[in-house]
């Protein structure tokens, strides 16, 4: 530790645990089951220093930044193909009906979740609150049937995750087939790489570890 007073300083304002999951490539691995461990626990590597820790920190901080700024084009542009395809094929607010879904599906669930967002208490009712988008709340303002908006509407206010489960329990394979044609990718492929994407998102945007993650 060349600088103690740095040193205390990041320890102070990210925390001793977060950063000891960068220190793992700078020290000693442990010794051979069995074998009685001597001297320090999980002693560094000769020449290790805690700048060393640091700088990996602030790499895969940066790394998340480039991450979610892909992640975001995909996301967008996922959530347009998806709704447009479904509304030409069938109406705006295709998303309300359960018969688009395949029979596994929790239609429900779905239902209840838009129904959160927009702060609605029931089917058919009203919203509760206003919404921290205007366009939702001009829809309101304008319309009373259907109760809910229309997809590009709701596209804007769920997140990725959402938008891969609807897409992967589409009942047609023809519908999910469209979709994928817009990436120049097989459906099974986007389908995959959309549950992938949604994991790395969410570890993007809680700030979790990126680098040295294994994705299953």
């Amino acid at each position: 530790i060349s600088d103690p007073v740095k040193a205390a300083h990041f320890l102070h304002f990210i925390g001793y645990y977060r950063l000891s999951a960068y220190a793992l490539p700078f020290q000693q691995p442990p010794p051979p089951t069995g074998q009685p461990s001597t001297g320090p626990d999980k002693p560094f590597k000769p020449g290790a220093t805690f700048d060393d820790i640091l700088n990996l920190y602030v790499f895969d901080r940066e790394l998340r930044l480039l991450v979610m700024d892909a992640v975001e084009r995909i996301e967008v542009a996922l959530r347009s193909c998806l709704v447009n395809e479904m509304c030409l094929r069938h109406c705006a607010h295709w998303f309300m009906d359960a018969t688009h879904f395949s029979p596994s599906f929790r239609h429900n669930k779905l239902i209840d979740k838009i129904e959160d967002e927009l702060d609605i208490p029931g089917s058919g009712l009203r919203p509760q609150s206003p919404h921290h988008e205007r366009f939702i709340n001009h829809y309101f303002t304008k319309y009373t049937d259907p109760y809910l908006p229309p997809a590009w509407m709701i596209a804007e206010t769920l997140p990725l995750g959402t938008w891969s489960t609807v897409y992967a329990n589409l009942r047609q394979s023809a519908e999910r087939k469209a979709v994928a044609a817009h990436f120049q990718v097989d459906e099974f492929v986007l389908k995959n790489w959309l549950h992938s994407l949604t994991y790395l998102r969410n570890l993007c945007a809680y700030h979790a570890r990126v680098w040295n993650r294994q994705f299953v």
